[in-house]
């Protein structure tokens, strides 16, 4: 029992993390999420979800629009997710 929860414990750090690349690429580049939703037409729900670890589910459509308008390949943007 006490192994099952350390494990679904990790798996939350993982979740909380996953995102932090893109976070901090659009940190760096001082764009709001705001901002990356009308650039790529993706909704401000959606990358706010995505920036903060939030969502299971990123389609790989989704991901290459957000690359192509940051010019950032997939591992710079979600590697942590790519390699991992």
């Amino acid at each position: 029992m006490m192994n099952e929860q350390k494990k679904m414990d990790k798996t939350k750090v993982v979740r909380k993390t996953r995102f932090t690349r893109l976070k901090k690429i659009l940190m760096d580049r001082n764009i709001t999420q705001t901002e990356l939703s009308r650039l790529t037409g993706i909704p401000a729900y959606k990358i706010s979800l995505i920036t903060s670890g939030r969502t299971n589910n990123l389609y790989m459509t989704t991901a290459k629009k957000i690359c192509e308008v940051l010019q950032v390949n997939l591992d710079d943007a979600f590697g942590d997710i790519v390699n991992g």
